[in-house]
């Protein structure tokens, strides 16, 4: 399974054939939680406005990161933008071991939904910047477990973002 895991994210990396950078978000990414602190989307052919279907890479401090594919609808085209995304993504997070003690590279395949606002802030011929707020979920496939976060409601992970676009 594990091997399985490492092929797909090396096919992701490696394979943006028919697709174009959309967005750079810094933040709790809205398809990779707490995986994707700086995170970057490429369109797919396909895409509307309204829907678009993505690959997504992201990393964290560069110990965590992920890669994976995504649906994200928006209710509307106005500056503030209701939306629901949806992705599944492979995540690593780099152990933190000693020389000697042989630590294994944990992976993870995971399931993420998530529901929110989409505030456009700027508009330029060459800059988009949109501030992403909401709530999302992460499910473990390989564990079959809810990822729980830590709060009050531990189903529940906020997400805030401020994405980058053209």
């Amino acid at each position: 399974m594990k091997n399985c895991l490492i092929i797909i994210i090396l096919i992701l990396f490696i394979n943006p054939i028919r697709a174009d950078i959309s967005s750079i978000s810094v933040g709790m990414s809205e398809t990779l939680g707490i995986y994707g602190g700086v995170t970057v989307n490429l369109n797919r052919i396909g895409s509307t406005s309204r829907d678009q279907y993505f690959m997504t890479l992201g990393t964290s401090l560069f110990f965590l990161g992920g890669a994976g594919l995504g649906w994200k609808h928006y209710f509307s085209s106005s500056r503030v933008a209701p939306y629901v995304s949806l992705a599944a993504f492979g995540t690593y997070a780099l152990p933190m071991c000693g020389k000697s003690s042989g630590c294994a590279l944990p992976l993870s395949a995971n399931i993420s939904g998530s529901l929110g606002l989409d505030l456009y802030l700027y508009k330029s011929n060459w800059l988009k910047l949109h501030l992403q707020i909401g709530v999302m979920t992460i499910y473990n496939m390989i564990d079959f477990e809810i990822f729980e976060s830590p709060s009050d409601i531990p189903i529940l992970w906020p997400v805030i973002n401020l994405k980058f676009g053209h």
